[in-house]
């Protein structure tokens, strides 16, 4: 099976007109789980409301002719204040089932679910059984593996198996004391992850790493340290990143820095310019991918 075209790079915000409005609860008088009128799973709708653009709409975008239809739907599992529940990961569509995650924000620590919906059932999605970690994730593998990292203070890396559904832990992301990644990338052969620890800052304590994880072996491998490199030759401090990609034919690794250039301030260095960088690998450390992944 392949993936449906990619996975989702940011969460998609719906805001919706409805003829009638319900009054929003307070905090303090919501109920938990969260009910649908009548004791129903879903609400489907369809009509004019949908078309009806909000103002300050630019002039030149067009609106549907045809409204369509929409299910609504609760995550179940929340079942108690989430403070608030979210959703953070990434989302795939395969096989006509859609996976996707949410978790609480009842740090340091929480829990995060991952759910399988098929709208051919009609009904809710259900909790995948068993656990993972999901701040990141890769797109599908050619090999029907997805790939993902949990978030700080854990770091773990993950695999999940689209068609029997299994999920395994296949090693930590650190490799020294950073273990926050936000953005994890495949190469074309499913085998090897790269990514870089120290997403919101702190990456320059490893050295701002560029490591590759190859699935098969279970190791892990710096391609290179940007830091103090970089500080030496142009005063600029790669500090961590929210956005990476890998080449199809994987040799080349894009990053988008958040760094600093302007010293420390308060005893920290704080994000003040971004940059970017091209790091080519070389085909002795990739194990000579060239395939294009699926």
């Amino acid at each position: 099976m392949r993936l449906l075209d990619r996975w989702v790079l940011a969460g998609l915000w719906i805001g919706c007109l409805v003829p009638a409005v319900m009054p929003a609860a307070e905090p303090g008088e919501l109920t938990w789980p969260p009910k649908l009128p009548g004791g129903r799973t879903v609400v489907s709708d369809r009509g004019e409301a949908f078309l009806v653009a909000p103002p300050g709409l630019s002039a030149d975008v067009k609106i549907a002719k045809t409204p369509p239809s929409v299910d609504f739907l609760y995550y179940p599992g929340q079942d108690y204040p989430g403070n608030p529940w979210s959703v953070w990961g990434d989302s795939v569509a395969v096989g006509g089932k859609y996976y996707s995650a949410i978790g609480d924000h009842i740090g340091p620590a929480g829990n995060a679910f991952v759910y399988e919906y098929d709208p051919a059932t009609g009904k809710p999605p259900v909790k995948i059984a068993g656990a993972i970690g999901l701040r990141s994730a890769t797109q599908e593998t050619s090999d029907g593996y997805v790939y993902t990292v949990s978030t700080r203070g854990d770091g773990s890396l993950w695999r999940f198996k689209i068609k029997t559904e299994a999920i395994e832990k296949i090693g930590k992301a650190a490799v020294g004391r950073t273990d926050y990644v936000t953005s994890l990338d495949v190469g074309p052969s499913g085998r090897f992850l790269c990514y870089t620890p120290g997403a919101h800052g702190g990456s320059q304590f490893d050295g701002t790493p560029i490591v590759q994880f190859d699935t098969k072996l279970r190791t892990r491998k710096v391609i290179a340290f940007l830091h103090p490199f970089y500080l030496k030759k142009l005063g600029y401090i790669s500090l961590g990143t929210f956005g990476s990609a890998l080449s199809p034919d994987g040799r080349t690794l894009y990053v988008t820095w958040n760094g600093n250039r302007g010293g420390l301030k308060r005893r920290r260095y704080g994000f003040d310019t971004c940059a970017m960088t091209a790091i080519h690998i070389p085909a002795s450390e990739r194990g000579g991918e060239t395939a294009s992944a699926k």
